[in-house]
């Protein structure tokens, strides 16, 4: 089984076992359990994603390699590239997820995913408020499968590291994927599964701004974090309206020193992105050279072109 290059997707959707392309995973939470994973791995070949199953979907705890044996070998044949761990948002069908996890790829990286059922339906526009309320259901049911996932990358990444073998991971988690990482976080049966990363980047966190001091400064002793803001996100402005004020969108509430806020509100190409490691960051070279440093697990805050307000406790770009 080569993995190098692939995509490696961690799910607790349902599976359609008969497909191979990006229909192998649903919209639906597994039928045999919210906590249930599957793995499969990624590839797009031309226009077309190809998926090959790992797991046996009528027996989510045995793993075709034996559990979770597929994050040894991606270990093992490592390109020598870094990781990074992506956590999607709100209205991702598994297409939408793998096109995001590409963007993510280009920067150099390898990708693994975790891929929730975010976008469970009804899908016509006017329903989209009563398709999100659905969708954080789905994402604080899936708590237990997100700590089961991390806890297996945990163990065989600090098991695969030494002193000639130094794996460097960051975790990417984006939108409405931040409110399944604070319920995952809250939790009493957090561990600092998160110790293994270099870079936690909360990215256009579709998750409350206040309070969020409280579980992200949790994180902060075993890792560094980053928060992205844009106060003109176009995405959280429409959660706004379900929501109190979200945290990748609130430019006055940066209140934890452990923590460098990004804000991209005023930044050249940004505009109302909810997403600027895509378009802004090719077109833009102090947006790029962030991610790209983020990505690999060195300090984007001191990327050229950054400055820092101290009495706002943010960086900015003018």
């Amino acid at each position: 089984m080569d993995v190098i290059g692939k995509i490696i997707v961690v799910s607790n959707r349902n599976v359609n076992s008969k497909a191979t392309d990006h229909e192998l995973f649903g919209d639906d939470l597994n039928p045999k359990g919210s906590e249930q994973l599957n793995i499969a791995l990624a590839e797009k070949n031309n226009e077309y994603w190809e998926l090959e199953l790992i797991s046996n979907p009528l027996r989510p705890a045995y793993k075709k390699p034996s559990s979770f044996e597929v994050f040894k070998k991606a270990i093992a044949q490592n390109n020598g590239k870094d990781w990074v761990f992506f956590v999607h948002g709100f209205n991702q069908d598994l297409k939408k997820n793998l096109d995001k996890c590409l963007e993510i790829q280009g920067y150099g990286v390898n990708v693994i995913a975790f891929s929730w059922p975010s976008n469970p339906g009804p899908q016509e526009l006017w329903n989209k408020p009563k398709e999100y309320k659905r969708a954080v259901k789905n994402a604080k049911r899936s708590t237990i499968a997100l700590e089961r996932c991390m806890e297996k990358l945990r163990d065989y990444i600090k098991l695969a590291q030494s002193k000639t073998c130094q794996i460097n991971v960051n975790m990417v988690v984006h939108s409405l994927g931040n409110t399944l990482f604070e319920e995952f976080v809250r939790s009493s049966t957090y561990d600092n599964e998160c110790e293994i990363f270099s870079n936690v980047i909360l990215h256009q966190a579709d998750a409350d701004s206040l309070g969020h001091e409280h579980w992200v400064d949790k994180l902060t002793s075993h890792t560094r974090v980053f928060v992205t803001i844009n106060g003109k996100d176009k995405v959280l402005a429409v959660s706004d309206i379900v929501n109190k004020n979200r945290l990748g969108n609130s430019r006055d509430n940066c209140v934890t020193r452990q923590v460098s806020y990004m804000d991209f509100t005023n930044g050249p190409k940004v505009g109302t992105s909810h997403r600027p490691w895509h378009k802004p960051g090719a077109k833009v070279k102090e947006i790029g050279d962030f991610y790209d440093a983020v990505f690999h697990g060195l300090r984007g805050e001191l990327i050229d072109g950054w400055k820092y307000n101290k009495f706002d406790n943010r960086y900015y770009l003018d």
